[in-house]
């Protein structure tokens, strides 16, 4: 099932596709937000939207309707980052990153709390998965720092540091050849081996602020890494 979205000042715009057999309809607005919506995931039907007025909602894809909303509470600021890690188990972990630093992770199936990475000093940007049978997952911050944490035990087994007027804006993953990808505000793309200190290399070219990544990487035999 193709789905588009589309982020406004204080709702969600949903495009269905064909795609096994299901059409949703040429558009669905999703009402409930009394801010800017900042960051989606989706799950089983479901999609998480999160934003400045502090909620997580749940919201049925079909019939548009706020389903339920994540302990306001818990979050002390914005919701920035979404990102849903599901598992070979069938299990389904939700995190979301808050500008207060922390990232908050819930059990998507039952939307219940499991617990708090901590470790960042300000806003969580940026949040990526890594492969089984490692359970990592990687996050960017405005402190200018990229972490590496296991879920195993919640620690952080790594810090990357940049400095504290680079935030870090987004985080991408070129699997098959294990480089993590990082675009900051001081306009630069970095690529590093994944869980260390280690900078492969530096792209320059923008000029002002990356806010996202995407694209494949090739590796020719002369060892040049491109990306595209």
């Amino acid at each position: 099932m193709a789905l588009t979205l589309c982020l406004t000042a204080r709702s969600l715009r949903l495009r269905g596709g064909e795609g096994e057999g299901e059409v949703l309809g040429p558009s669905r607005s999703f009402l409930g937000h009394n801010n800017t919506v900042l960051a989606l995931a989706y799950h089983g039907g479901i999609l998480y939207s999160g934003g400045l007025d502090h909620y997580v909602r749940l919201w049925d894809v079909r019939s548009g309707e706020c389903v339920g909303k994540l302990e306001p509470n818990m979050h002390h600021g914005s919701i920035d980052t979404l990102l849903l890690k599901q598992s070979a188990d069938s299990s389904s972990v939700l995190f979301s990153g808050d500008c207060d630093g922390m990232i908050r992770m819930w059990d998507a199936n039952t939307d219940q709390s499991l617990g708090v990475l901590e470790g960042h000093t300000d806003a969580i940007y940026a949040l990526l998965e890594t492969e089984e049978p490692y359970s990592y997952i990687v996050s960017g911050s405005n402190d200018g720092t990229i972490r590496v944490w296991s879920l195993e035990n919640l620690k952080c087994l790594t810090n990357t540091s940049y400095s504290r007027q680079t935030p870090v804006n987004a985080l991408w993953m070129a699997r098959s050849h294990g480089v993590l990808v990082s675009a900051s505000a001081d306009s630069l793309v970095r690529l590093w081996k994944p869980g260390t200190s280690f900078c492969i290399m530096t792209c320059k070219g923008h000029r002002r602020t990356i806010y996202a990544l995407t694209g494949s990487l090739y590796v020719p035999r002369d060892g040049e890494v491109l990306m595209c």
